[in-house]
């Protein structure tokens, strides 16, 4: 009988894993690594093969809840800027000292806070329509995203 420890059995299992290119593998050899003290090898692929049952199940009674989490989280929308129309160019005209020459679209609702993507940073901020700015970000550029806020997790202690 065949003394193996964790290390060495997920080598092997790694090494399988490249071969075959199979994901599920190296799964089961990170699994081997925190689970194998120094046993024979076929009771360290069992009771590794069970850790892996048990992580599945648990997954699996956990589905239905992350499947709620992740319909109710947001997607980004980009801000989009377009050259005005002439009819646009017409209306704005008499409103502006200087004729804007670029429409911009698909920002937030007037004092919304939100998930806000800069091109750099990813934060919250407030938008504000009549300024055409963001709160911290400043005014809106070009490659900005934004998503509203994720409602609160449901269950969750709204006072909290």
């Amino acid at each position: 009988m065949k003394i193996i420890d964790g290390h060495e059995l997920a080598a092997k299992i790694k090494k399988a894993a490249d071969e075959r290119r199979d994901s599920g593998l190296y799964i089961l050899a990170g699994v081997v690594v925190g689970v194998v003290k120094d046993m024979p090898e076929a009771q360290a692929y069992t009771e590794a093969k069970q850790r892996i049952e048990n992580m599945e199940k648990i997954i699996e009674d956990q589905q239905e809840r992350i499947d709620i989490m992740a319909a109710d989280m947001p997607e980004w929308h980009f801000v989009n800027f377009r050259p005005l129309t002439e009819e646009e160019k017409a209306h704005y005209k008499d409103e502006y000292d200087e004729t804007p020459g670029t429409m911009i679209e698909n920002c937030p609702d007037d004092g919304e806070e939100v998930i806000l993507w800069d091109g750099i940073y990813v934060q919250t901020d407030t938008y504000f329509d009549d300024d055409v700015c963001f709160d911290k970000a400043g005014e809106v550029r070009p490659g900005m995203a934004w998503m509203p806020l994720p409602k609160p997790p449901k269950g969750a202690d709204q006072n909290g």
